[in-house]
């Protein structure tokens, strides 16, 4: 019982690391997309 509580706790937070590691990830890509897109529209003025 105590074992299968531990590994749930694990598992819990293992599933929060990913969640936060994905965010952060999409989060550096749209700030690219974006940067790059300013980019786009002051060269075309």
């Amino acid at each position: 019982m105590k074992y299968s509580e531990l590994h749930g706790n694990i598992d819990r937070g293992f599933n929060v690391f990913l969640l936060i590691l994905v965010s952060s990830i999409v989060f550096l890509l749209l700030n690219i997309f974006f940067y790059k897109f300013q980019d786009n529209i002051s060269y075309f003025e």
